[in-house]
């Protein structure tokens, strides 16, 4: 038995195995370790550019795909079952946290137009799934039933803002039915123009 001192937590254990194995008090301060020396490793550019080299174009083999499914075979995922379903307070929250806007590195400030950006929010996607719930996820014009929908605002996006996320100023249309919408009557749309339109057969 060898007195030893571990490379990781520099704690003092006893251990009968050999070198390397035996400089390590637990596989926790291994891996540690294992990790920090890797982080250096990767700092260095002839290092990065070795492994890149190495490793590219390479697939596993198919035994080594088969081994792996086997030792997998059996175990049931901790996440099997648990539907996480959020609030929407909890999704305005998240979108809140994640790195996203100015709060990216990456941002350059007037990049994305205020249109999309505001299309892409969650507090659009929450009307957007408002609107196909009230309407039973079905088309007011053809009355299709799920398949591709779209929101559509009855009084126009860009010269109502007040009214964008007004759950009564949105109706479900089809994907056809809301390109032809368009296609008739552009984009300064209002309420008569939608009557006109859901009156008369496409």
């Amino acid at each position: 038995m060898r007195k030893v001192v571990c490379k990781n937590c520099k704690k003092i254990f006893f251990t009968y195995h050999k070198l390397p194995r035996g400089v390590y008090c637990s596989k926790k301060c291994f891996l540690e370790k294992r990790s920090e020396v890797q982080k250096e490793l990767w700092k260095d550019d002839k290092y990065r550019e070795h492994m890149v080299k190495v490793h590219t174009g390479k697939k596993q083999s198919k035994e080594s795909i088969e081994k792996r499914r086997q030792a997998l075979k059996g175990r049931v995922s901790p996440n099997l079952g648990n539907h996480w379903k959020m609030t929407d307070e909890q999704r305005l929250n998240q979108s809140k946290s994640v790195l996203s806007g100015k709060a990216h590195p990456n941002y350059i400030d007037g990049r994305t137009p205020i249109n999309k950006i505001i299309r892409r929010s969650v507090e659009f996607k929450l009307w957007r799934e408002a609107v196909f719930a009230r309407d039973d996820y079905t088309c007011q014009k053809c009355n299709q039933r799920g398949n591709i929908l779209h929101p559509h605002h009855i009084f126009n996006f860009a010269d109502f803002p007040d009214l964008r996320f007004e759950v009564d100023n949105g109706i479900t249309f089809c994907e056809k039915c809301h390109r032809l919408f368009h296609k008739r009557f552009g984009y300064k749309n209002n309420e008569k123009q939608l009557q006109e339109f859901l009156l008369k057969d496409i």
